[in-house]
């Protein structure tokens, strides 16, 4: 026995209403033979053929089709049934709209065993001209074909039409019969056709006559792909373009947001790590000061207090000098030791008469390489741009917080400085060994100078140093910034990306239902779908990041126009181009594959039917339904002193609703805010001249509750509720 039915029960509960469909069906139906299910709307067939499909499954009784007990089957096991044994003719044709037709049936070919060849399969639907039509230039008919032949060229051990010929004409559904007959005769499969709209239910509520039977044999072709794998991946995926094409703006605008997003995460968090990394070359290349101090006197012997303290000592020389009324230059005598001026642009000092400057103040003043400036009556020649590692950020005063265009620092030789005739006692230190212990270090250093009875005027450490903490501060504002808001924004695009991906899944839900119920399995279903967002990554995050890594010079050079360190090179951390490829896939493979999952929680069924609607609106249609449906005129409680008088009424014939359900509500007990909160997602009528007019074409009717008697439309103010299940 190929298929074997008992006591097969199905219903479908809604809300507070349960309507048996399959009471007890029993039938056997031996290997080869074609059964016809007849029977009235309604009555159960659709129901039946999707058990026996596995694409829905009974409440209770025995399912076996060739000794598979479906009715057992997980869910992944009944996609194996689905897709080994199985070919289904849908009712509504379900083809994948961004398909042509001879795709359409390839996508079905690729997942057989052993498939038909599908222009052969097309030839014989009378479709092979239109191999190359989507589905939407078909007509009705021409999509009914395409349908049939997509369950043809599977090869199926059963195929099931559901009224495969319900929207042909008759000629063309006679040539489909004979069809499905020559393919039952050649490859031994056995077929149910449904046909409602001319046949007559003998078996009453179960709905189900066998009829026709005849025997067929099998002899499979292959078609011409090598791999099955390989074509199912060219041939599905081949939508992917389509669709992105077809809703362009949407998804161009979703790249946009993602390329954004990895520019601004490239650009700002290589800038910051340069910015970072120069930064902190510039200190330790040029000997950046650990502590600055001023003394009363000056210190001798250099060498012998630098050996006994275990630190590297430069005298430091400076004063400021007024070129002109507002402008000041700092001049610093030039160190060899600790704080060493770094040339940005030009040349060394090499000779007297050469002075370096800071390239804020010459581009602020106008100064040019080669220009002469006189300090204290002597001509000097600008050799060029230099920065001190003590003075990163040159402000004028300790309490200044932002520069200064009239204020900028030189450097002359030692030679210069004292022919200046000017000379004080400042001292940079630069402490050996770990920097962890810089204070106990100072601590020591200093009572190591007032044994020598030099007595400290200032002391100056570099954390206090603002021209150096505020570019330390600078860096690690910047090292926060430019991961957390790239990464935010980032995220943010994901999120909206992700509400794209939802609506175009949530859009295919009839489609993935179809591949669903035509045997794809979940993970060929989560690879298809997960290709638009993972594209969408892909390529705005690709192209952000490559894009991203341009503006980090000019940045850069934008921000050392301000901060006095060389720009000698720029790395970029392949770590970061990395990451920021990876997290918009993480976070859009995320978000997809979450839609996917919850998409496919759902049966083939209720995806193809549109799924299921919301649990409060179908309780609430279904209570309007069971409602609308009494003869009696007894009160229904609906919470909270609510009294519903249901069956006054049919007031389909009178409004332009496809259903609805009228309730004449008693408002004694209950304020009117909580009938409207009651009456959520519904539509709120009150007319006099409705409720007289609905009063007068429905029978007057007497509530027994009430007293004296009387006629319910002329006893209560009534309030009209209107919904719809469309």
């Amino acid at each position: 026995m190929f298929i074997d039915i008992s006591n097969l029960k199905k219903s479908y509960a809604s809300g507070m209403v349960t309507t048996d469909v399959l009471k007890g069906i029993g039938m056997n139906i031996q290997k080869g033979e074609i059964g016809v299910i007849l029977g009235p709307s309604g009555s159960g067939k659709s129901t039946l053929m999707n058990i026996l499909g596995g694409i829905d499954r009974g409440d209770s009784g025995r399912v076996i089709v060739d000794g598979i007990e479906v009715n057992k089957l997980s869910d992944d096991k009944l996609t194996d049934y689905r897709r080994e044994h199985i070919g289904f003719v849908f009712q509504f044709y379900n083809l994948v709209p961004n398909l042509t037709v001879g795709e359409n049936i390839e996508v079905v070919s690729n997942i057989s065993k052993s498939p038909l060849n599908v222009d052969e399969v097309l030839a014989a639907v009378g479709m092979k001209d239109k191999k190359h039509r989507f589905p939407r230039e078909l007509s009705g008919g021409e999509q009914q074909r395409v349908s049939i032949a997509r369950a043809i060229v599977k090869n199926p051990k059963l195929l099931l039409c559901d009224e495969p010929t319900g929207a042909l004409d008759f000629d063309t559904s006679r040539s489909i019969l004979q069809l499905l007959q020559e393919v039952n005769k050649k490859i031994r499969n056995n077929h149910f056709d449904d046909y409602p709209q001319c046949c007559h239910c003998r078996y009453g509520e179960q709905g189900i006559q066998g009829a026709k039977r005849r025997n067929r044999r099998r002899n499979g072709e292959s078609d011409n792909c090598s791999s099955r794998k390989d074509c199912m991946v060219m041939v599905i995926h081949k939508r992917i373009k389509r669709v992105l094409l077809e809703n362009k703006a949407q998804y161009i605008g979703a790249m946009v947001l993602i390329f954004f997003g990895c520019f601004a995460l490239t650009m700002m968090t290589q800038f910051a790590d340069n910015f970072e990394r120069l930064a902190s070359e510039f200190e330790n290349q040029y000997v950046q000061e650990d502590a600055s101090f001023i003394t009363d006197k000056s210190i001798g012997d250099l060498r012998e207090l630098e050996s006994a303290s275990n630190v590297v000592l430069e005298e430091s020389k400076t004063f400021d000098y007024a070129l002109s009324e507002g402008k000041t230059l700092r001049i610093f005598s030039q160190n060899d030791k600790v704080d060493i001026p770094a040339i940005l642009e030009g040349k060394e000092l090499s000779e007297s008469g050469g002075i370096l400057i800071n390239p804020a103040f010459a581009a602020a003043n106008d100064f040019k390489i080669g220009d002469e400036m006189k300090i204290s009556d002597r001509s000097f020649t600008i050799a060029g741009f230099m920065a001190l590692p003590n003075y990163i950020y040159p402000l004028q005063s300790d309490t200044d917080m932002m520069l200064q265009p009239n204020f900028g620092i030189a450097v002359i030789s030692k030679k210069d400085f004292s022919a200046l005739g000017k000379e004080n006692y400042s001292y940079a230190v630069k402490f050996n060994g770990d920097d962890q212990n810089l204070l106990s270090q100072s601590t020591q250093f200093k009572e190591h100078l007032k044994s020598h009875g030099i007595e400290i005027m200032q002391w100056t450490n570099i954390e206090d140093n603002k021209r150096v903490s505020f570019v330390t501060a600078e860096i690690k504002i910047l090292g926060l910034v430019s991961k957390g808001v790239p990464t935010a924004i980032l995220l943010l695009a994901s999120i909206m990306v992700g509400n794209i991906v939802w609506r175009l899944i949530n859009r295919d839900a009839t489609t993935i239902g179809a591949l669903y119920a035509l045997g794809y399995k979940r993970k060929e279903i989560y690879r298809h779908y997960m290709m638009y967002p993972l594209l969408i990554a892909l390529i705005g995050g690709i192209i952000g990041t490559i894009v991203g890594t341009f503006p980090v010079r000019s940045m850069l050079l934008f921000m050392f126009s301000n901060f006095n360190i060389p720009l000698t090179e720029i790395d970029f951390d392949p770590i970061i181009m990395i990451i920021s490829l990876l997290l918009p896939i993480l976070f859009l493979g995320s978000s997809g594959y979450f839609v996917i999952r919850k998409e496919l929680k759902h049966s083939p069924l209720e995806l193809m039917k549109g799924k299921k609607r919301k649990k409060t609106r179908s309780i609430f249609w279904s209570a309007c339904s069971s409602l609308t449906s009494s003869n009696s005129l007894q009160s229904s409680k609906s919470g909270n002193n609510l009294e519903v008088y249901p069956g006054l009424l049919s007031c389909s014939s009178v409004l332009p609703y496809r259903q609805c359900c009228c309730f004449g509500v008693l408002l004694s007990k209950l304020p009117w805010t909580t009938f409207l909160k009651t009456a959520w997602r519904a539509r709120i009528v009150s007319s006099t001249s409705i409720s007289s007019t609905l009063c007068a074409m429905s029978s007057c009717r007497r509530v027994p509750s009430l007293s004296p008697p009387r006629c319910l439309c002329r006893r209560l103010t009534i309030k009209l509720i209107f919904t719809s299940p469309g």
